[in-house]
C-alpha cells in the first residue's frame, strides 16, 4: 500500500458562488482577532476572548504547520465584500490512516444565517 505523503507548497485558492477561500496569511490578522475577541464567540469554544498577541501567535503557529506540511488552513472570504467571515482548516492529520480533523470558526454575525 503507498503511502500518502503531503505537500501543501503550491496552495490553491478555492470557490464556492458566494465564496473565497485563499490560504491565510497575515493580512487576514485583524478580522482574525476580531472574530476571537468577542465573548460571545469565544464563550462557545470554551475560551477567553483572544488578544492581539495570541492571534499572531495563533498565525505564526498555522504558517509553520503549513510549511511542515501537518495542517492548512483557508480563510473564507465573501466574494461581493472581500471580507473575512471564517476559516476552515485540517488539522492533526493522520497519514497512516488517511484522516484529518477539521476545524472553523464563523464571524458571530454570521451565525444563524443560512442560505
Amino acid at each position: 500500500m503507498e503511502q500518502l505523503k503531503l505537500n501543501f507548497a503550491t496552495f490553491s485558492t478555492l470557490s464556492t458562488c458566494k465564496t473565497e477561500l485563499p490560504q491565510l496569511v497575515k493580512g487576514y490578522l485583524h478580522d482574525y482577532f476580531l472574530i476571537h475577541s468577542i465573548s460571545e464567540v469565544m464563550k462557545v469554544l470554551n475560551k477567553n476572548p483572544n488578544t492581539f498577541e495570541k492571534a499572531i501567535n495563533l498565525f505564526d503557529f498555522l504558517e509553520n504547520n503549513l510549511e511542515k506540511n501537518v495542517a492548512i488552513t483557508w480563510v473564507v472570504l465573501l466574494k461581493e465584500i472581500k471580507k473575512l467571515i471564517d476559516y476552515i482548516g485540517f488539522h492533526k492529520i493522520d497519514i497512516q490512516h488517511k484522516s484529518a480533523k477539521i476545524g472553523y470558526d464563523l464571524f458571530y454575525n454570521y451565525h444563524r444565517v443560512g442560505k
